[in-house]
């Protein structure tokens, strides 16, 4: 019997196969055909600014690390792309079969979208790549379109899914949300970077006579109106100031010595260049698979579907793409045109196939589980580890893609059409148990830690709030939220396990263990955002213990105003806040001769300065010297800060004219030092140019002293008083004469 139903099936199969055969041959003539309008016009790509891509492999070839910037200057072919990097380098790279490259920035190459602004910026027409708000597309029937800027500034809200444009004729690709994705930095000919000339300099001698003569990029800037983003301003240390081509028609005419950064990125959001080819390919297996759902319902309504399934299990037969596509079948998921899945939040929350906590395999071919990534966290060197071991479900996302973690502890999101449930009977390692192993050692208490609930259910996407008791007492319950402060854990093996899966450990997190951190944002994934000493990190909360005053001795000692000072010697601006608003601190009060405005004014750090003035911090104290926070900001070259000084006193005067216990106001220690910009501030704020000092000397006394031409020049031209004698009744002429100072 099983072997007449064994013929009809087989039967079944082939008249399927027969009738979806001239089609199937129409689609592959089709993408043959028309190959080169499936890829990316790529010839229009030259000029835009690029990062390398997901088979990158040539090591530092664009820079130290991910997110250094290049420019396309020109295609060799349709499968090989040259790029400039932003460090001078300039090689061949791979757009089809292998991807070298992404496409970080088309705006340089001239390509927009006619009749289309950017909601953000308002940009119009929208230049470079179009991101479009899917879920406002579906939901309201919004065309929401934001500029690539904008879009990885985290404009508009960073939990919708977008679709990518790349040209105003390109498919509508669509993205994840921003809110789980990872975001880097992107680096190279940006404001602030040091520059030389480079690759295509055609510009003579403006940068001097020297060859290797430097400047500094101020700004990035348009060549002309067709090509945005697609040169920057330099002023070169001769003071010229001119722009340069960085991208316009594929040229680049500096280099960098000391990069700079331009900004932030989605890396896995961007397009790949030559990323058709990868959608061919898709297509192509998809297709050649597609007859196999066809043939299941023609099964289903001859009553052989059972039977199909007992020949199925045991025939070599069926390829994994073929039982890939009888679980997605058999599920009643539908499988896109891009190759990916898509499975409602109410069938994952029944499903018999996979719950929180189930184990699994991954059972297809790497080819079809790369393919199948596209769109649902990607592909990486790293999962690897996927194909060869069991992972557990631990999360899912709104998307429906689950957070599957592996014995190492990394955790990746996949794709659930690639999964299958792995054999109950075999013993597993069990995360509860690792990650109660590790907590053990520190000072987090697992048992009062309670977790979001990760079950499938519509109460997934509600936003909660992570609690987490600390330390010995369990009615000690804290609630981290945002603006609350924190100490982070100072084991550093502890925070590189749990940073797995949470923002990631970085050698240079090193600096901030064990120190106290501001919560900036709780994620909806309880991830927490901190900020520490001016920097911004990405923490599992369970490294993160809440602070109040019941364990505040623990985390500063005792001597708090010590504490304060040198948190402002340091530039932790988080440690200062945290200290004036919950400690019952003096904050004016002298440590070693000084107080911590006399530490942040001469060391420029700008935000402590404005914590330490709200809560009426004097400028007036003065050291051992007499030098009070104002004359710090001189000595320390601090023109901000001295800016800002003087505009929060109300008698100016007495602030510009104070003196220290030489009798030497602000404007005797800028030039004595030699500042240069300091003092024509000075002299900008009206400052008293012929107060003397101990030995009777006017600061054009100094001026002379020194031998500083250029501020003996701003103080003749300010009408500083010649006829003034010093100790020695030398006026600054005389004393010009003494000094062997002829100009």
């Amino acid at each position: 019997m099983v072997e007449r139903n064994s013929k009809l099936i087989k039967r079944s199969l082939k008249n399927v196969i027969d009738t979806n055969l001239v089609q199937k041959q129409l689609v592959c003539r089709s993408l043959s055909s028309t190959s080169l309008l499936l890829r990316t016009p790529q010839f229009e790509l030259i000029g835009s600014r690029v990062v390398r891509g997901p088979d990158w492999k040539w090591k530092k070839q664009d820079g130290s690390g991910q997110g250094h910037v290049g420019t396309i200057r020109k295609f060799e072919s349709y499968e090989e792309v040259v790029v400039v990097w932003d460090n001078g380098k300039c090689a061949n790279y791979r757009c089809a079969g292998d991807f070298d490259i992404r496409i970080l920035e088309s705006s340089p190459s001239g390509l927009f979208h006619e009749s289309i602004k950017c909601d953000e910026c308002e940009q119009n027409p929208l230049c470079g790549i179009r991101w479009v708000c899917a879920d406002c597309l579906s939901s309201e029937n919004k065309n929401i379109s934001l500029c690539s800027q904008c879009y990885h500034g985290d404009q508009h809200s960073v939990k919708h899914s977008f679709y990518r444009l790349l040209t105003q004729t390109s498919e509508k690709i669509l993205v994840k949300s921003r809110r789980k994705s990872k975001k880097i930095s992107y680096k190279g000919l940006y404001a602030g970077a040091r520059v030389v000339r480079g690759i295509d300099w055609i510009w003579e001698n403006q940068d001097r006579d020297e060859a290797n003569s430097k400047g500094t990029v101020v700004s990035l800037e348009d060549w002309n109106k067709k090509s945005p983003l697609s040169a920057v301003l330099v002023k070169w240390d001769n003071g010229k100031e001119n722009m340069y081509r960085v991208g316009f028609n594929g040229k680049t005419d500096l280099k960098c010595k000391i990069d700079s950064r331009g900004g932030f990125y989605y890396p896995d959001h961007l397009p790949i260049l030559g990323e058709r080819t990868i959608l061919e390919k898709i297509s192509k297996k998809i297709n050649s698979n597609a007859f196999l759902s066809t043939s299941l319902t023609n099964l289903k309504e001859q009553n052989l579907e059972n039977d199909f399934l007992t020949i199925r299990k045991n025939s070599s037969a069926f390829s994994s793409t073929e039982n890939l596509m009888y679980q997605v079948s058999s599920c009643n998921s539908s499988v896109c045109e891009s190759g990916s899945v898509n499975l409602s939040p109410m069938l994952l929350g029944n499903s018999r196939y996979w719950k929180i906590n189930d184990f699994v395999n991954i059972d297809l071919d790497f080819e079809t589980v790369q393919s199948l990534q596209i769109g649902h966290g990607g592909w990486s060197e790293d999962m690897f580890e996927c194909l060869g071991n069991t992972g557990q479900i631990t999360a899912a996302d709104i998307n429906c893609d689950f957070e599957v973690t592996y014995p190492s502890g990394k955790k990746f999101t996949l794709n659930p059409a690639i999964l299958t449930l792995a054999p109950k009977n075999q013993d597993y390692f069990s995360l509860n148990n690792t990650q109660h192993a590790a907590l053990s050692s520190s000072h987090v208490n697992l048992d009062l830690v309670s977790l979001v609930d990760n079950n499938l259910s519509s109460k997934h996407n509600s936003v909660s709030k992570l609690n987490i008791c600390w330390f010995n007492e369990p009615t000690d319950h804290e609630v981290l939220k945002e603006d609350c402060f924190v100490e982070i854990s100072s084991d550093i093996e502890l925070v590189k396990k749990f940073q797995l899966g949470h923002g990631e450990w970085k050698e240079s997190m090193g600096e901030i263990l064990g120190k106290i951190a501001r919560i900036v944002r709780i994620h909806d994934d309880n991830d927490v955002q901190v900020e520490v000493s001016g920097k911004k990190w990405i923490l599992n909360p369970l490294i993160l213990k809440k602070i109040n005053k019941l364990n505040l001795d623990i985390n500063l000692g005792q001597n708090i105003p010590e504490e304060l000072i040198q948190a402002s010697v340091d530039g932790d601006s988080v440690k200062c806040e945290f200290i004036v608003q919950q400690c019952d601190v003096e904050v004016n009060k002298l440590y070693n001769g000084h107080t911590a405005l006399h530490a942040c004014c001469h060391n420029g750090h700008l935000k402590i300065l404005d914590i330490l003035l709200k809560v009426n911090a004097k400028i007036e104290i003065e050291d051992k010297d007499g030098d009070n926070a104002f004359h710090h900001a001189v000595l320390g070259n601090q023109v901000k800060v001295v800016e800002i000084l003087y505009e929060s006193v109300a008698d100016k005067k007495k602030l510009l004219n104070s003196r220290n216990k030489k009798l030497q106001t602000g404007l005797h220690l800028a030039v004595c030092r030699g500042l240069l910009v300091m003092a024509k501030c000075l002299i900008k704020f009206g400052t008293n140019l012929n107060l003397q000092d101990l030995n009777g000397d006017t600061p054009l006394h100094d001026s002379i002293l020194i031998k500083n031409d250029s501020i003996l020049s701003i103080l003749l031209n300010s009408n500083a008083d010649l006829t003034v004698l010093n100790n020695m009744n030398f006026n600054p002429i005389q004393y010009a004469a003494l000094k062997g100072n002829t100009k």
